[in-house]
């Protein structure tokens, strides 16, 4: 009987904890939500600026010179022997895919 009134006050008291969130948050949606607005695609100018930079700096483009290159000095030399050597789609479920053998695939990894 003492734990059912207990978890009673406990439910009340995220009910009113809940209520007076949405409450406030009405509030500052009404006084501020240009400023909200505003924050928000900030923000996400601020992000996609960070990844135009990082791709003209040229970050993206040595990543992936350095993984070309790395695959050519391995014993990779099978994908030149591909279609589309290094952007080849591998697996069958795609539409220009190939499928590799076993060991091709070992290799890839």
């Amino acid at each position: 009987m003492k734990e059912e009134r207990e978890n009673k006050n406990v439910i009340r008291h995220w009910k009113n904890f809940a209520s007076d969130v949405f409450w406030l948050f009405r509030i500052v949606w009404k006084k501020y939500s240009f400023v909200l607005i505003l924050l928000f695609f900030t923000s996400t100018c601020i992000a996609l600026i960070s990844l135009f930079q990082a791709y003209s700096n040229g970050v993206l483009i040595n990543t992936i010179v350095k993984v070309v290159s790395s695959a050519k000095n391995a014993d990779a030399g099978f994908i030149n022997k591909f279609k589309d050597d290094f952007n080849q789609q591998l697996g069958k479920t795609f539409r220009n895919g190939i499928e590799p053998s076993g060991g091709q695939w070992q290799k890839r990894v």
